[in-house]
C-alpha cells in the first residue's frame, strides 16, 4: 500500500511538473510574442513621427520642403508605403500593418480630423495642415499611435 502511494504521489508529481513547464513554456512563448508585437508597433509608431517631422520640415522660403504647398499632396515616401517603407526601417509585414492601421485610422477618425488623408483617385497620400501643425500632428500621432493590439489585429 505504501509503494502504491509513493509510485502515484511521484506519478502525479511528474505529470503536474510536464503540465507547468508546459504552461510556462506556453506564457513564455505568449510574452515574447506580445514583446515582439509591442515592438514591431513602436518601430511603426517611430516612423511615422519621422514621417511627420518630414512633412512639416520648412524649406529655404519658408514654405514646406515635402509637401506641395498647393494641394498638400506629400512628395516624400512615406514608412506605409510600397517602397517607401525601407527608408525608414520597416519591414514589409510592418509596412503592410502599418498602412492598414493608417487607413482604418482616416476612415473611423478616432478624435478629430487625421493628419494623413488618402485619395483613390489620385493614389496619393496628403497631409492634414489645415487641422494640424507639427506639434498638434505628433501629439495626435502620440495618442492614436499603433498598440500592440493594432498591430496584431492588421496582421490578419
Amino acid at each position: 500500500m505504501i509503494q502504491e502511494f509513493a509510485e502515484r504521489k511521484e506519478g502525479i508529481a511528474s505529470t503536474t511538473l510536464r503540465g507547468g513547464r508546459q504552461r510556462l513554456g506556453n506564457v513564455a512563448a505568449q510574452l515574447s510574442r506580445r514583446g515582439a508585437m509591442k515592438a514591431r508597433a513602436e518601430l511603426c509608431n517611430e516612423a511615422v513621427g519621422v514621417a511627420i517631422r518630414l512633412c512639416y520640415e520648412s524649406d529655404t522660403g519658408g514654405g514646406p520642403a515635402n509637401v506641395d504647398s498647393a494641394t498638400g499632396r506629400i512628395l516624400i515616401p512615406l514608412p506605409w508605403g510600397e517602397k517607401g517603407h525601407r527608408a525608414y526601417g520597416l519591414r514589409s509585414t510592418e509596412q503592410r500593418a502599418l498602412r492598414a492601421y493608417m487607413q482604418d485610422l482616416q476612415n473611423h477618425k478616432p478624435a478629430g480630423a487625421p493628419i494623413f488623408c488618402y485619395d483613390p483617385l489620385t493614389r496619393c497620400w496628403y497631409l492634414n495642415y489645415f487641422d494640424h501643425n507639427s506639434a498638434s500632428a505628433l501629439a495626435y500621432w502620440q495618442r492614436w499611435g499603433m498598440t500592440e493590439a493594432a498591430y496584431k489585429e492588421r496582421l490578419r
